[in-house]
């Protein structure tokens, strides 16, 4: 009888800490974040709006709705060099909008496939360069594997938003889109 209760006493110890160690799917996880700091892309765990909301989704379960916002892990690359503000690329946003998208992003966008380009203070490129910048971001966001849902361009730091999926060649891949687009902008 002794045995059981010191065995029931371990099991209670020990039942904790077994559920403390990361599951396969955190240790994919891990090693995507992992992949993309040593290649110098930073790594945060934030929330945006949910460029498709499914309202149903967003329901709490008495009916009433709530803000669309979707978890997503941000990859942001930092241009190193100082530009001055005559040749500075103006901030853009880059957003997967389906089939429908927003009135705003309609109205002040580019769009191409289900991806819609916009520049700060949504007005529309008013030069060639600016012209040339939008078509390279295009050219890049729409080769972006589906589970990146936004990029944008603001304050030097160029950042991908995506939903985790653990799959480290995704994230190669967003970080060569990164490293392109940094490219765009020098």
């Amino acid at each position: 009888m002794t045995y059981w209760i010191v065995a029931l006493i371990v099991l209670f110890i020990l039942a904790p800490m077994v559920r403390l160690w990361p599951s396969a799917k955190d240790r994919q996880a891990m090693e995507g974040r992992r992949v993309a700091m040593k290649r110098g892309v930073g790594v945060e765990l934030t929330q945006i709006l949910d460029p498709v909301p499914i309202q149903d989704k967003y329901k709490t379960p008495s009916g009433m709705p709530i803000e669309p916002k979707l978890g997503v892990v941000a990859f942001r690359a930092r241009h190193g060099q100082l530009v001055d503000d005559k040749n500075r690329p103006c901030d853009w946003f880059a957003e997967r909008v389906g089939e429908s998208p927003s009135p705003l992003a309609k109205k002040k966008g580019v769009k191409r496939a289900d991806w819609m380009v916009w520049f700060e203070e949504q007005r529309m490129p008013e030069s060639k360069a600016e012209e040339e910048l939008v078509n390279e971001v295009l050219s890049v966001v729409v080769a972006s594997p589906k589970s990146v849902v936004s990029m944008d361009w603001q304050n030097r730091a160029l950042s991908a938003y995506w939903v985790e999926n653990g799959r480290s060649e995704e994230v190669e891949m967003i970080c060569d889109q990164l490293e392109s687009l940094l490219e765009a902008h020098t």
